[in-house]
C-alpha cells in the first residue's frame, strides 16, 4: 500500500467504522448507487462483520481510479462527508481525511515511480520474513485476543499455533504456519489445511437474522473437507477417508476427537508451509549389549 498510507490506515479504519453506510452489505451497496461510485459496487466485499467490511473496501478502493483518475477510496470519503444526514465535526473529519489520504496516495505513487525511474526495483532484494499476525488454535478453543483482522488479502503471515489437535498432520504447538489470505470471493478446495473461525453445530442464527463476527470460534487450525450434505469437516486428511471394510485401511485413519462439523465457516487463508520451532535432541545414550558376553 505504500509508508505514508500505511501511517494513516487505522485512523481511517475508525472513521469508516463510525459511517452508517458499513452497518450492513445492503447498505454499503446502497450507498454505491451513487453515480460518483457505482462502478465500483459490483466487486464490493461480501462479509457479516462490519469490521471486516471496513477493512476489505477500504484494500479494494485504495487501487482503483475513474477516468478522471481520481482514486475510488478518496471519492467514498468525500461522499461520505457530503451527506445532509452526517454531524458537523465528523463531515469535518471526512473531509479532512479524504484530503490526506489523496495526498498521501499520491506521495507513494510518486516514490514508487521514482524508484523505477532511477533502477532501484530491479536490484535484487533479500525476500523479507513475512510479518506475524498473531495465534491460532490447533483445537476447537478461542484466541481472539491475539488474532489480527485486518488482514490484507493475498498477503502472507506467519501464525504461532497453540494446542495438540494436529499433531497428526506434523503440527505441535510452538510451530509457525504461514499463510496467505483468502481473496473476497476466494473459497478453500478439499484438502487444503486452511485457518477458519466457525459456528459450531446448533449455534446457526435464526433464519434472515445476521450474527456478528463475535460468535464465530477460532481462528482454528484444520484440513477442510465439504460433505454431501453441505456440512462441513474440519480435522485431519486422514478423517476425510471414507468407510472401508478392508481392516487395515481402517487402522490408517484413527478417530480424531478435535475435528469439527460445522455448517458455517468463514474461511481466513491457506496455509502454505509450516515451520518448526522444536529442537530435537538426536543423541542417544545407550548400553551396548555384547551377544554371548558376561
Amino acid at each position: 500500500m505504500g509508508t505514508h498510507f500505511t501511517n494513516l490506515y487505522e485512523r481511517i479504519k475508525v472513521v469508516l467504522a463510525r459511517c452508517d453506510a458499513f452497518r450492513s452489505d445492503s447498505a454499503l451497496r446502497a450507498l454505491f448507487a451513487e453515480p460518483r461510485l457505482c462502478e465500483w459496487q459490483t466487486d464490493l466485499p461480501y462479509t457479516r462483520s462490519r469490521e471486516r467490511r471496513v477493512v476489505q473496501t477500504i484494500h479494494y478502493l485504495h487501487g482503483q481510479y475513474n477516468v478522471e483518475h481520481e482514486n475510488g477510496l478518496v471519492v467514498l470519503l468525500q461522499i461520505l462527508g457530503e451527506q445532509s444526514n452526517t454531524e458537523d465535526d465528523f463531515q469535518s473529519a471526512l473531509s479532512d481525511m479524504a484530503e490526506r489520504v489523496r495526498y498521501m496516495i499520491h506521495k507513494d505513487n510518486r516514490e514508487r515511480l521514482n524508484k523505477v525511474l532511477s533502477g532501484l526495483d530491479f536490484e535484487p532484494m533479500a525476500e523479507a520474513e513475512a510479518p506475524f499476525a498473531g495465534q491460532v488454535i490447533a483445537g476447537t478453543g478461542d484466541v481472539a485476543l491475539t488474532y489480527v483482522d485486518a488482514l490484507t488479502p493475498g498477503e502472507v503471515y506467519r501464525l504461532g499455533v497453540i494446542g495438540s489437535s494436529m499433531e497428526g498432520e506434523g503440527i505441535f504447538e510452538g510451530d509457525e504456519v504461514t499463510m496467505r489470505v483468502f481473496f473476497t470471493s476466494e473459497w478453500p478446495a478439499e484438502g487444503d489445511m486452511i485457518v477458519t473461525k466457525y459456528l459450531p453445530l446448533g449455534a446457526e442464527p435464526e433464519p434472515g437474522m445476521d450474527f456478528i463476527g463475535t460468535d464465530l470460534c477460532g481462528p482454528t487450525l484444520k484440513v477442510f473437507h465439504q460433505k454431501a450434505n453441505g456440512e462441513y469437516l474440519l480435522g485431519w486428511h486422514k478423517d476425510n477417508v471414507g468407510w472401508t471394510p478392508t481392516p487395515w485401511k481402517r487402522l490408517a485413519a484413527p478417530g480424531n476427537t478435535q475435528k469439527i462439523m460445522t455448517r458455517y465457516i468463514a474461511p481466513i487463508g491457506k496455509v502454505i508451509d509450516v515451520k518448526a520451532r522444536r529442537v530435537w535432541d538426536m543423541t542417544f545414550h545407550t548400553d551396548l549389549w555384547i551377544l554371548g558376553g558376561d
